[in-house]
């Protein structure tokens, strides 16, 4: 079973995503939680197959955090996945250098963002096909 954590998310779009994520698949163990504290407190014994990090919320709260997390060593092999509604290549450029793997535009109906969820984790259901390394610029995935 896929574990995949999303952080930074409100609760409303973390319950539509995670609807989403359920459609797509029953093979998926789907968490949430807020803010930077509980985060790292949580990495200490629980990490995901992926992490899913919100920049809409507080973007730079957002980057602070996927900082520190490419810092310890130990994160450094964690898949993470940049969602945000920025459509701007300058923001996109900031997130993907701030460690991400992927980044996810936020789509615009909820048929999208299933196809959208199902871009990016398809065909990265094991953790051993999940692009770990960085993905060019030019590989986002649209909504």
């Amino acid at each position: 079973m896929l574990r995949i954590l999303f952080t930074h998310f409100s609760v409303q779009e973390y319950t539509v995503i995670k609807s989403a994520l359920h459609k797509i698949s029953n093979e998926l163990s789907v968490s949430h939680i807020e803010c930077d504290d509980k985060l790292f407190n949580l990495l200490q014994y629980f990490v995901p197959d992926i992490l899913f990090v919100d920049l809409s919320v507080d973007d730079k709260a957002s980057i602070r955090s996927l900082q520190k997390l490419r810092s310890e060593q130990r994160f450094n092999s964690l898949p993470v996945v940049i969602y945000s509604q920025a459509a701007d290549w300058r923001y996109v450029k900031e997130y993907y250098f701030s460690e991400s793997n992927h980044f996810m535009s936020k789509p615009y109906s909820f048929e999208n963002l299933c196809k959208t969820l199902e871009q990016t984790l398809t065909p990265n259901f094991s953790t051993e096909q999940f692009p770990f390394k960085k993905m060019p610029m030019n590989s986002y995935v649209a909504g």
